[in-house]
């Protein structure tokens, strides 16, 4: 029996300020049931012949999570861990978007990890304009492999106390650094010697 065929015969329950629904043919898929509230805010499940089922919730307002108010303060126990919220999506993915707004996550710790394997676990940020990243101790960049940094206009590494390079073996070229001109400058000047 297809889906079309177990809802044949839509119904509605109308109440004072919301209404329930069930069997509609939805751009969603079948409605199998859903609440709308007079304030046009609605919940409801569908499903469709190409998933297993969904939940939507529609809201012309916000909507508003107040969680965790009845488990343990966590304090400065860092390794304890209560989930006050959990999203898991055993297949698929999770995506986040706000076209006309900011994406802001605010905690005590915030902890981002890719654990894939293979060809998977890469991390990856882009930006149209500024990326910057501030911290009240240390910054700290580890690489098992290759760290590169570049940049098409200006890389400036700057400070204020003790600036140390530590490394094996070193291979550094420029045509227009300040050596190199002067360099090319005094050797226009001098014609050195040839070597035998």
């Amino acid at each position: 029996m297809s889906q079309e065929d177990k809802y044949k015969n839509p119904n509605s329950q109308v109440f004072d300020a919301y209404r329930i629904d069930s069997g509609n043919n939805t751009g969603y898929g079948i409605q199998e049931w859903s609440v709308t509230t007079a304030a046009l805010g609605k919940f409801g499940h569908y499903t469709a012949n190409q998933d297993k089922g969904k939940w939507i919730l529609h809201t012309p307002g916000s909507s508003v999570e107040n969680l965790g108010g009845g488990l343990k303060a966590k304090g400065n126990e860092g390794n304890t861990s209560q989930r006050a919220k959990e999203i898991f999506a055993q297949h698929g993915d999770i995506v986040l978007e706000a076209p006309d707004g900011e994406i802001i996550l605010k905690a005590k710790n915030v902890r981002i990890i890719a654990d894939g394997g293979g060809d998977d676990g890469d991390f990856t940020v882009n930006a149209n304009h500024i990326i910057n990243v501030k911290s009240g101790h240390d910054i700290r960049l580890v690489a098992d492999n290759t760290l590169v940094a570049s940049s098409i206009n200006t890389l400036n590494l700057t400070t204020e106390g003790f600036f140390g390079l530590s490394y094996t073996y070193a291979l550094s070229g420029g045509d227009s650094d300040i050596v190199g001109t002067i360099g090319k400058f005094l050797g226009g000047i001098f014609k050195l010697p040839t070597p035998f």
